[in-house]
């Protein structure tokens, strides 16, 4: 730490107050899982309060320089886990810019016990108390309580992430060499993401469909009034029109989330998720759709994670608790994201892959603008059905 008191700022950390800088955007809530089987995980609290006390970036705000500003230590929650957005900002100090203020806490964990005596914990964190280097030093004192803080200082971390990420080529060779040549999802304004055009899983052709104006406001306004977050519309909207293309049942459906969390309560910041469910394809209506998609998603694999907004409060003055959606993780690229962040890997059961027949719909939300984006094989659909199914799951988010 400098004389000024001030702390370098991580590559995350700089990469958020880019985009700060460029659009207003709040720094993300990202959510993620791990499995721990045979890891004590029944005292969260004691293991933030020594994370705290050992990781000055738990401690920290932005300036209007982007820089870290050393604080009072966050005070641990007495029940697992939530530091709450008016806690935070209480402890900032003056001069720091006035962060972005979201309903969702700041930090949210939960134990997952599943069945065959597998469990996980699930957790998001805001970007100003959480970061690589502390959720290094969490897990080790979660696998090792009393733990001594990593033997990487901070400053040291910040190198790392520079000489891995300042220089696209030499991120992108950092991405593929661990992630073994899969295709990897970043934030889409980061310089090294892949782009939404780029096929997932083999798909040659794509669809968009963008709203924005008037047609974004119809679909928020949607929304609102069904107590329902965007994502949560998407998705049942997405449960009828997959009927138009889908003579079964059910369709398996692989489903890519990009960048602003607003809204998307499963994914995010500045790295993506992909998430496959089975969506039930029979005919229905929105409010039949609804009710099938705020219960929870059956998936290819057993693991579950539930989004950190299950204790959101709804959009009424009550705050009463309402219950989200819940999917499923694509587990091994969770497991190759905590090797990303220096965690050690843990052994997961991967989902079976998705067949050709499979669609890849992308949801990408940007500070104005929602955009649908269909990739899919042209032996298996004609283009034109494909502009008709994005076209007819616009209409139905904005209340058409």
């Amino acid at each position: 730490m400098s004389a000024n008191g001030m702390w370098p700022v991580s590559h995350t950390q700089g990469s958020f107050a880019h985009r700060f800088a460029e659009d207003g955007a709040g720094p993300a809530n990202v959510a993620t899982a791990v499995a721990v089987e045979g890891v004590p995980t029944e005292n969260l609290r004691a293991v933030l309060d020594a994370v705290a006390a050992s990781q000055p970036l738990l401690r920290t705000s932005f300036t209007g320089d982007c820089l870290h500003v050393a604080d009072r230590p966050v005070v641990a929650p007495q029940e697992c886990g939530f530091v709450t957005e008016d806690e935070a900002l209480a402890l900032l100090q003056e001069q720091a810019e006035e962060v972005r203020r979201h309903d969702e806490p700041l930090w949210t964990a939960r134990v997952l016990d599943l069945p065959h005596g597998r469990r996980i914990l699930g957790f998001a964190f805001h970007h100003i108390i959480f970061d690589g280097m502390s959720g290094r030093a969490f897990w080790e004192h979660l696998r090792n309580p009393g733990a001594a803080p990593p033997g990487r200082s901070y400053r040291e971390f910040v190198q790392w992430q520079r000489d891995r990420f300042d220089d696209p080529g030499a991120g992108l060779a950092f991405w593929r060499r661990h992630l073994d040549g899969l295709a990897h999802n970043q934030h889409t304004r980061l310089r090294i993401a892949r782009r939404l055009e780029e096929p997932l899983l083999g798909p040659s052709d794509n669809v968009k469909h963008i709203l924005t104006g008037r047609r974004l406001q119809s679909a928020v306004a949607l929304s609102r009034s069904l107590r329902l977050s965007l994502f949560a519309l998407t998705m049942s909207a997405l449960t009828i029109v997959m009927a138009n293309v889908s003579e079964d049942d059910e369709a398996v459906v692989r489903i890519a989330f990009h960048g602003r969390p607003a809204g998307f309560e499963t994914t995010i910041g500045a790295f993506a998720h992909d998430v496959t469910v089975r969506l039930p394809t029979v005919p229905t209506s929105l409010t039949r759709a609804i009710q099938t998609t705020t219960r929870v998603w059956d998936d290819l694999g057993e693991h579950r994670f539930t989004p950190y907004s299950l204790v959101r409060r709804a959009a009424g003055a009550s705050g009463t608790p309402y219950r989200p959606v819940v999917v499923t993780l694509n587990a091994r690229r969770l497991a190759e994201r905590m090797t990303v962040l220096g965690l050690p890997a843990t052994p997961v059961t991967i989902p079976a892959p998705i067949t050709e027949e499979g669609l890849h719909i992308a949801f990408v939300q940007r500070l104005n603008s929602l955009e649908l984006s269909c990739s899919f094989h042209p032996t298996r659909f004609d283009r034109a059905d494909i502009v008709a199914f994005v076209d007819d799951l616009a209409r139905v988010i904005q209340g058409g």
